[in-house]
């Protein structure tokens, strides 16, 4: 008798209970997905109105990280100053400057997500390879205790999933 009443209060209440839950979740998610959209893209827009203007870029952490990524993707950028940068971006034209953009806007995408993942964990930590072309992956996690690589993540900064699965063919 018990495990009927139970078998009907279970069914019963595990539409509201778990799918709901599941689905505010979701929405939850979503939701921050387009506020992260959004605001890397004000980031990145931002820094680069910055440099075009020669006006100084703010000492957030994203535009500090936008500033990292243009210089990872340029090895004669690697120790450019706010200035240098402004000089590079100005022998470009707009469609160019778009290239430049995307590019960076990977990499940043990298650099953002092993601040989080740095963030979040005390037993592992995450870096990118030295080369932001590096074969097979952009990210190492490694141990902090033994210093040995646990994992490797290939990261892509698209919602395409048919870019995503052409990467993973290859």
């Amino acid at each position: 008798k018990n495990s009927v009443a139970y078998r009907h209060h279970v069914l019963r209440d595990f539409d509201p209970t778990v799918i709901d839950a599941f689905q505010s979740f979701i929405e939850e998610r979503e939701e921050r997905l387009r506020e992260y959209t959004l605001h890397y893209e004000y980031v990145i827009g931002g820094v680069l109105y910055a440099l075009m203007t020669r006006s100084a870029v703010d000492d957030s952490i994203e535009s500090q990280l936008f500033l990292d990524a243009l210089r990872r993707s340029d090895l004669d950028l690697t120790d450019a100053s706010e200035a240098d940068l402004s000089h590079y971006l100005s022998d470009y034209s707009e469609e160019q400057l778009k290239g430049i953009s995307n590019n960076a806007k990977g990499i940043y995408h990298e650099l953002m997500w092993v601040e989080a993942y740095n963030a979040e964990n005390t037993e592992t930590q995450a870096e990118l390879y030295g080369s932001p072309n590096h074969p097979g992956a952009d990210v190492s996690i490694f141990d902090i205790t033994t210093g040995e690589e646990v994992t490797r993540y290939q990261l892509k900064a698209t919602n395409n999933v048919t870019y995503i699965n052409e990467h993973h063919e290859r």
